[in-house]
């Protein structure tokens, strides 16, 4: 009996896969039915070995005899296990744990409206969700740990034969259909008893668990390649809804990836008609119904010319000289895929090129046009030539880690987030670029160079997180947005010759800069030249208007001349403790806590500033000498702690705020417009300024708030 199955499941499995069952317990033979069980449990003998321990496991519970035991409620049981449960009997109910679940990682049950019909779904929520992070977990995920388990999904074919359960990952982890090993009696004792009594269907799960990559259907083991919204793709079969499918070779079917090429129609089919993916229709729109078309061994031929070619049903490499066009996510998730050419493709719909993590041969050397989000987490890509492309959507060439070549003389517009994530890139030249999209170029970890000679405009965050970029090349970039070039910490020169608008945050926390020069600026925002300590050379000749926080913690910088500039916001011009000269003769109004903690500064002009706001020249340890001629108002607490200042001019002062003047002790000099702005003891340092009448008029009784 032992040698005639033997023989059948050689026949079936392989020899070298029937004889690893045989060597290793010859009483495995004898398990009833056990060619049937692994008809679809692949053919290597590595496949066997993994199921060893599940087919002894079987073996022994069939030598065993157990009393019934009177099964309980599955919600108490599940009680018992610290989860929230509730049967599930509607969409809302269906989608109702959603928002439990981070951004990438939702299960594709939420987009499946009939799921709930065709399964008895459970979902669980443990008691204490709100207190287990989904960063406490990053970097560190396991299947079964208290964040993937925090929320399941136990779901049951309502016909009977098939169990999964879901976990909070998604696929993020592997295997994660396959949570507690989908044996409901890894959560707790008794209750896959208990789901079957309750909900009267029957299911696989053994107590020794099922290697990842294979799956139960009605007692039968199914290895499988891909699952995704509960269908298992095999070698040449399917799961769906508990039932295997097999590919019927003898009308020239075949499956390949998740699609099946009908020998008949001579066109590609989507197994399951729910997922958002277009390669069919890009394939069959050129090689729909050609009689041509042709399987041979598993793969696709055009008469003699191969298109697709297939390993265990999954596809490694494809050539379609036809295609001019792809639709949307096309190219999609493919996860074996190493070859692909498509010589005459022009233009790219949105989702194309993703998820490529075999790839390490593309050819498109006529591609022109490219839509939002293609081109990203390709991970062995190597190198990208695009010769012809001249214009990219939003988040396209992100997440490629091992790139390190990339070529595209033509390119001209991207949109938002481009060329990020790419740790493997030394250098980068895109001699045709003229406006890049917001978030692009970040996030290049080996970047040395950069040059992009035609770029004039940059979006917000463009340019950050370059750690190794040691120079740039941007010679006639006028404007760029909020957030751009910010930590670049191995960059020591930087020139933009033609920069004239930079957004908030704008050259901040460049930790090796040494010289910084931008002839033509005029405006800047918020948070710009900021912590920038080893900074001795800042050029800014034509620079009018700065935003809050600008010139802060550059603690080398010397001397600062800025011609030009007229209006400073709040906190400009603190810790510059090197500082010794600093001239700003058309400054007129800078706002709140400015012009502090100055502590080389010996001497402070500024001619034209009228308006100061409160908090200003304060603890500048060695200033002694302060002219403010046409200063009219200040706000509160200002001219503290000047302790060594001797000469002050105030000459056109009229309000000054409350506490302000503490801590002058030496001043031998003040002039001022009224003595009634100062307390009682500087008061008779004053010296009256002269003023003509009439702008005595216009001042009105200038008096100190106290």
């Amino acid at each position: 009996m032992s040698d005639k199955v033997f023989r059948k499941l050689k026949r079936q499995n392989g020899e070298r896969f029937a004889q690893t069952i045989r060597n290793y317990h010859n009483g495995l033979l004898q398990i009833e039915g056990i060619v049937d069980i692994l008809r679809h449990a692949g053919r290597d003998p590595e496949d066997a070995e993994r199921l060893l321990p599940y087919l002894m496991h079987k073996l022994a519970v069939n030598d065993e005899e157990f009393e019934p035991v009177e099964p309980k409620d599955p919600f108490v049981l599940l009680e018992q296990a610290g989860y929230d449960a509730f049967h599930v009997t509607n969409i809302e109910e269906q989608n109702s744990i959603k928002h439990h679940y981070a951004p990438g990682e939702l299960l594709c049950t939420f987009n499946d409206r009939s799921r709930y019909k065709k399964y008895h779904m459970i979902h669980a929520v443990k008691k204490n969700v709100d207190t287990i992070k989904r960063g406490d977990f990053r970097g560190k995920e396991k299947r079964d740990d208290a964040y993937g388990t925090s929320v399941i999904s136990i779901q049951m074919l309502k016909n009977g034969g098939f169990i999964s359960i879901k976990n909070r990952y998604n696929h993020s982890v592997p295997a994660c259909d396959n949570t507690f090993d989908s044996n409901p009696d890894n959560i707790i004792e008794g209750l896959s008893d208990a789901l079957k009594h309750h909900f009267n269907v029957d299911f696989s799960a053994q107590k020794s668990p099922m290697p990842g990559g294979f799956t139960l259907v009605n007692g039968k083991i199914f290895k499988y390649r891909r699952e995704r919204n509960n269908i298992y793709y095999g070698d040449q079969a399917w799961v769906k809804d508990g039932v295997i499918h097999e590919i019927d070779k003898s009308k020239g079917d075949a499956l390949l990836h998740l699609y099946r090429f009908d020998g008949q129609t001579k066109t590609l089919y989507k197994i399951d008609d729910e997922i958002d993916d277009g390669f069919p229709e890009s394939f069959n729109a050129y090689y729909g119904g050609e009689k041509s078309l042709q399987i041979k061994k598993g793969n696709l031929y055009d008469g003699e010319e191969l298109l697709i070619e297939a390993d265990g049903s999954a596809i490694t490499s494809v050539s379609l000289p036809k295609v001019t066009n792809l639709v949307k996510r096309s190219f999609f998730a493919m996860p074996k895929l190493k070859s692909l050419s498509l010589p005459q493709l022009k233009t790219v719909s949105n989702e194309c090129f993703c998820y490529l993590n075999s790839l390490t041969e593309l050819n498109l050397p006529q591609l022109q046009t490219v839509e939002n989000c293609c081109f990203n987490n390709m991970n062995t890509l190597t190198s990208l030539s695009l010769p012809q492309l001249q214009t990219t959507g939003d988040v396209c060439f992100t997440g490629m880690n091992k790139l390190s070549r990339l070529d595209f003389p033509l390119l001209q517009i991207t949109g938002k987030t481009n060329f990020t994530f790419m740790p493997s890139l030394a250098s980068l030249t895109l001699p045709k670029l003229q406006t890049a999209g917001e978030s692009s170029f970040r996030h290049f970890n080996a970047l040395r160079d950069l040059s992009l000679p035609q770029l004039q405009t940059a979006g917000n965050y463009c340019f950050n997180n370059m750690g190794e970029l040691k120079s740039l090349n941007l010679p006639v970039l006028r404007k760029t947005g909020v957030e751009c070039f910010g930590t670049l910490n191995n960059l020591s020169n930087l020139s933009l010759p033609q920069l004239q608008t930079a957004g908030d945050c704008c050259f901040s926390h460049m930790r090796q800069l040494i010289s910084l020069d931008l002839p033509q600026i005029e405006t800047a925002g918020d948070d710009c030249f900021n912590t920038i300590p080893l900074l001795t050379n800042l050029n800014l000749p034509k620079l009018e208007i700065t935003g809050s926080h600008c010139f802060r913690v550059m603690n080398s910088l010397t001397d600062l001349r800025l011609s030009q500039l007229v209006i400073a916001g709040e906190d400009c011009f603190i810790e510059m403790p090197s500082l010794t000269n600093l001239s700003l003769p058309k400054l007129k109004e800078v706002g709140n806590y400015c012009f502090g903690a100055l502590n080389s500064l010996s001497s402070l002009c500024l001619p034209k500033l009228q308006t100061a706001g409160r908090i200003c020249f304060t603890g500048m340890r060695k200033l002694t000498d302060l002219d403010l001629p046409r200063l009219q108002m200040v706000g509160h607490s200002s001219f503290r702690h000047l302790s060594v200042l001797k000469s002050l001019n105030l000459s056109s002062l009229q309000t000054v705020g409350e506490d302000s003047f503490i801590g002058i002790r030496n001043v031998s000099q003040i002039q001022a417009l009224s003595k009634d702005v100062f307390p009682k003891k500087l008061a008779g340092l004053v010296t009256l300024a002269h003023q003509d009448e009439s702008f005595l008029k216009q001042s009105h009784a200038a008096k100190f708030r106290p």
